[in-house]
C-alpha cells in the first residue's frame, strides 16, 4: 500500500499530499499601476520607396552629354544634360531665313503698294480737275447760248449764230459727261487697286506670321536639347551613357522626391476596416539601429490582392525625410496606430469584469511594502505574471489582505489596459496565481474555484478567504 496521505487545508481549498511532501507554495504575481500609454496597432513589414519617382525620357533624338551621376541632388528645372541634334539646329536656321524672306517681301509689298496708291490718287485728282474744267466750259457755253437766244429773239443775230451757240453748248455738255465718266473709272480703279493691295499686304503679313511661328516651333524643339530636371529630388538612376546617340523617348534618368518616403504595409481583410487615411504610424528601421520614425497613412488600396487564399490590402504610410537619412530599399517594421490612450496602465489580467463593472484586487500599500522587503531579490522573483507584471510575488497570506476595488477602464490592447479611475499611480494589484514548478499541476480558471492534482493523490475544493474571487489552488 502506498504512503500515508495527508489532508491539507489552505485558504479554504483542500489538497491531498503524500506523507513527506511539502505543502505546495501558492504565490501571486502583482502589477504596479504606472503612467504609460496603451496602443492598438496594425503592423507589418515593408520596404521604403521614394514618395514620387519621375522618369525623364529623351525629348528628341541626338547625342547625349552632361548627364549627372547617380546620387546627385537636383532642383526642379536644373540643367542635367544635353541632347545635341544637327537636324534640329538646321531647322532653326532654315526657319530664320524663311522669316527674313517673308519680312523682306512684306516690306517690298508695302513700298509697291504705296507707289500704286500714289499713282491711283494722282489719276483720280487729274480726273477731278478735268471734270471741273469741263463743268466750267459747259457752264460758259450755256451762258453764251442763253445770250444768243435773247439776241436772236430781238432779231440782232442770225439763225446761224444761234445754232453755233447751241452746238458749242452741246459739245461742252458732252465733254463734261466724258470727264465725269473718266472720274468714275479712275475712282473705281483706285478702289479696286486698294483692295488688291490690301489683299496682297494681308497675304504677306500672314506669311510673316507663319514664318515667325515656324521659327518659334523650331526654337522650342531646339530648347529641348537642354535637359532640365523634371522635379526636385535625387537622381536615382542614369540609363544612358554620355556621348551615346539616343532616340526620342529613350529613358535617360530618374529623379526621385526623397523629401518624404513611403512604405507599403500589407494588411489583411480582417483588420483593414480599422485603418483610415490620416492615422499616425511608426516605422522602425533596422538600418538606423532600430530608430523609430513617425509618419501617417496616406493611401489605402481600394481592392485587395489574394495571397494564400487571404485577401490583402496595401496601406501606404508616408515618412518625412528632411535630412535624407531614409533611403529607398530600407526595410521597416511599421505600426499603424488604430487607437492610443495614456494614463495609469496595468496588466489586463488584473481586471475582473462582472457585467458592466470592472474590479481589481488592490494590495494595501503597507502589505505591498512588507512583501517587497520579504521577497528575496533573485532571478526567480521576476517570473512573469502577465505583460506588465512587476517582479513582486506575494504569498496567500498577503494576497488575502487585498481589497476588491472597482475601477474604470479605458483602452486595452489585450495585454495591458488603461485605468481611468479607482487607482493611483504606484498601487499594487494582484494577478492570477502561479505555482513553482514541480509542486503538482494546477487546473482551473484564474478566478473562481479550482482543483489540484498532487503527487500520488487528487483533491478538490472551493477557494475561501482570498479576495475578490481569485482562483483556487
Amino acid at each position: 500500500m502506498g504512503g500515508l496521505l495527508l489532508l491539507a487545508v489552505i485558504g479554504g481549498g483542500v489538497v491531498l499530499l503524500r506523507r513527506g511532501d511539502a505543502a505546495p507554495a501558492v504565490t501571486y504575481s502583482t502589477d504596479t499601476a504606472t503612467e504609460g500609454t496603451v496602443s492598438v496597432l496594425v503592423n507589418g513589414p515593408g520596404t521604403l520607396g521614394a514618395r514620387l519617382s519621375t522618369p525623364y525620357p529623351a525629348p528628341l533624338g541626338g547625342t547625349v552629354t552632361g548627364l549627372p551621376a547617380v546620387g546627385t541632388v537636383v532642383k526642379a528645372g536644373q540643367v542635367v544634360g544635353r541632347v545635341h541634334s544637327d537636324t534640329t539646329d538646321q531647322a532653326v536656321r532654315d526657319a530664320e531665313l524663311a522669316l527674313q524672306r517673308a519680312q523682306a517681301q512684306l516690306a517690298a509689298q508695302g513700298s509697291s503698294g504705296a507707289t500704286s496708291t500714289a499713282s491711283r490718287d494722282s489719276a483720280v485728282a487729274s480726273a477731278r480737275l478735268n471734270v471741273q474744267d469741263a463743268a466750267n466750259t459747259a457752264a460758259s457755253a450755256h451762258t453764251t447760248l442763253d445770250g444768243q437766244s435773247r439776241l436772236y429773239a430781238a432779231g440782232a443775230i442770225s439763225r446761224a449764230d444761234l445754232d453755233a451757240a447751241r452746238t458749242a453748248a452741246q459739245s461742252a455738255d458732252s465733254k463734261l459727261a466724258s470727264a465725269q465718266a473718266s472720274l468714275t473709272a479712275a475712282l473705281r480703279q483706285s478702289s479696286a487697286g486698294q483692295a488688291s493691295d490690301a489683299d496682297t499686304l494681308r497675304g504677306q503679313q500672314l506669311a510673316v506670321q507663319e514664318a515667325r511661328a515656324a521659327l518659334a516651333d523650331a526654337q522650342a524643339t531646339q530648347a529641348k536639347e537642354t535637359l532640365r530636371a523634371p522635379a526636385a529630388g535625387l537622381v536615382t538612376s542614369v540609363d544612358a551613357v554620355n556621348g551615346a546617340n539616343v532616340a526620342a523617348g529613350t529613358s535617360l534618368l530618374t529623379v526621385a522626391d526623397v523629401r518624404a518616403m513611403q512604405v507599403p504595409v500589407q494588411v489583411d481583410e480582417t483588420q483593414i476596416s480599422q485603418v483610415r487615411v490620416g492615422m499616425p504610424a511608426r516605422a522602425t528601421l533596422d538600418a538606423l539601429d532600430g530608430e523609430t520614425v513617425e509618419g501617417r497613412v496616406t493611401a489605402i488600396s481600394p481592392t485587395a490582392t489574394v495571397s494564400n487564399n487571404i485577401s490583402i490590402f496595401t496601406v501606404t504610410v508616408e515618412l518625412p525625410n528632411p535630412d535624407g537619412r531614409l533611403r529607398a530599399g530600407m526595410s521597416a517594421q511599421t505600426d499603424i496606430v488604430i487607437a492610443e490612450q495614456g494614463g495609469l496602465v496595468i496588466s489586463q489580467k488584473a481586471v475582473e469584469t462582472v457585467r458592466t463593472r470592472s474590479y481589481v484586487q488592490r494590495l494595501p500599500a503597507d502589505v505591498a511594502a512588507q512583501a517587497a522587503r520579504d521577497q528575496p531579490q533573485t532571478a526567480a522573483a521576476t517570473q512573469a505574471g502577465g505583460a506588465g507584471a512587476s517582479a513582486l510575488q506575494v504569498d496567500a497570506a498577503a494576497a488575502g489582505k487585498a481589497v476588491q476595488t472597482r475601477v474604470r477602464t479605458g483602452l486595452t490592447d489585450g495585454t495591458s489596459i488603461v485605468v481611468t479611475g479607482g487607482l493611483q499611480e504606484g498601487d499594487t494589484v494582484l494577478l492570477p496565481q502561479t505555482r513553482p514548478p514541480g509542486t503538482g499541476t494546477f487546473s482551473g480558471s484564474s478566478f473562481g474555484g479550482g482543483s489540484v492534482v498532487g503527487r500520488g493523490g487528487t483533491g478538490s475544493g472551493t477557494r475561501g478567504g482570498l479576495p475578490g474571487g481569485f482562483g483556487g489552488f
